[in-house]
């Protein structure tokens, strides 16, 4: 019979044991801060932090097109849904769990996940949704990427 861990069960083990540590969508700054405490690495491991992505002119819209992805996870529960804070404001909310919105809203998000902990940001486009690779490109001068 096979060893079951917790998902914080996981995120320590890896602080002891690995050179890093993967952190699937959606990772918020409160889950990331969290996560980097359980992990307590005693020597350098690099965490990576899986992000949704949506970049629209319409920041509004870009967000909302991440909804059902966000109240999917929210039912699903688990440290990342519980690090996701106040569910009243859908749209706050669904800031705190992505990348999404104008370019300047992403580059800021991106750089904000930065502060919190994560070495690297993987976007993640919505799954079966056409992604313009130039509204990505417009996120590496603004600091989003290096």
């Amino acid at each position: 019979m096979g060893l079951v861990l917790s998902i914080c069960d996981r995120i320590y083990v890896s602080g002891r044991v690995a050179d890093g540590t993967i952190l699937s969508e959606p990772s918020s700054l409160s889950y990331i801060e969290w996560a980097r405490e359980q992990i307590a690495a005693a020597r350098p491991h690099r965490l990576t932090v899986f992000a949704w992505c949506n970049v629209d002119a319409d920041g509004a819209a870009a967000r909302a097109a991440l909804r059902p992805l966000v109240e999917e996870r929210l039912r699903a529960g688990g440290p990342q849904a519980e690090h996701l804070g106040d569910t009243a404001d859908m749209d706050a909310l669904i800031g705190r769990a992505s990348v999404a919105g104008t370019p300047d809203e992403c580059a800021a998000t991106i750089r904000a996940l930065g502060e919190a902990g994560a070495d690297s940001v993987v976007l993640v486009p919505q799954p079966a949704h056409d992604v313009d690779p130039r509204a990505l490109a417009e996120l590496l001068p603004l600091g989003g990427g290096a």
